[in-house]
């Protein structure tokens, strides 16, 4: 796993968030790997956070789509005067 290599290359690290999707498969995988660092005598030192976010959609990538959307539907008016206004 990724994440065991990286923490043995970083002893340092005494803190990990989980941001995992916010439906029940992600809140799995999160807690099971949750288990599995604290199992792990090598770090048993890190605390593990679970942050389930966002709080709407199902994963970051939707929400940042979203906002995505937001962004274009508001710079769209502005894009149309800039239209008018060039010759």
């Amino acid at each position: 796993m990724a994440l065991i290599a990286f923490l043995e290359r970083h002893p340092e690290i005494r803190r990990v968030n989980l941001y995992m999707d916010n439906d029940l498969g992600g809140l799995k995988n999160a807690r099971r790997i949750q288990a599995m660092l604290h199992e792990d005598r090598r770090f048993r030192h890190i605390r593990v956070g679970i942050e389930p976010d966002p709080a709407t959609g199902k994963d970051y990538n939707e929400k940042l789509l979203r906002i995505r959307e937001q962004i274009q539907e508001r710079q769209q008016p502005r894009r149309q005067k800039e239209a008018a206004v060039s010759i």
